[in-house]
């Protein structure tokens, strides 16, 4: 009984281990702006980066100004 208390207790602290590492990943991601490899992923050179993929930081997509919508001139008495 004791054996099993332990090990579910591992399996526990390590699955809140694994939580707050892929928390960590994702908000090293989005300061960076680009997606980074998990620990069990192929490195960068395999990942095919470099190959039509930039490792620049994302820029935010500037919101081009739409123009005012046109409407029918009306006559003035």
């Amino acid at each position: 009984m004791e054996m099993l208390e332990i090990l579910i207790g591992v399996l526990v602290t390590g699955g809140m281990a694994l939580f707050t590492y892929v928390g960590l990943h994702i908000s090293k991601e989005r300061q960076q702006g680009k997606s980074l490899p998990m620990f069990w992923e192929k490195k960068e050179k395999k990942m095919g980066y470099g190959k039509g993929y930039s490792k620049k930081p994302a820029k935010k997509a500037k919101m081009a100004k739409k123009p005012a919508k046109k409407t029918k001139k009306t006559k003035k008495y």
